[in-house]
């Protein structure tokens, strides 16, 4: 699905946890968080909210497991 398409209200009810295929990705809160936009997900650091969005972007890992376009470390700006 498009970027255009999921938009900025995309939401998703984290219940605890997500699978994809046979794998299930815990959140860290346990009984979930309910409810989620993305504000709401960044707070919380809903990892299955992110899981969704990237299901629902159509984004897939390269054949070296890495996502496209994502960088795999944390730059922090310069004090």
């Amino acid at each position: 699905m498009p970027l255009t398409r999921v938009g900025y209200n995309f939401t998703w009810d984290c219940d605890g946890a997500i699978s994809v295929g046979t794998q299930r990705f815990r959140c860290h809160e346990l009984q979930g968080h309910g409810v989620q936009h993305m504000a709401d997900a960044m707070r919380s650091s809903c990892n299955p909210y992110f899981i969704a969005l990237g299901q629902a972007l159509s984004v897939r890992p390269a054949a070296n497991g890495k996502v496209p376009g994502i960088r795999h470390e944390i730059m922090r700006p310069q004090t």
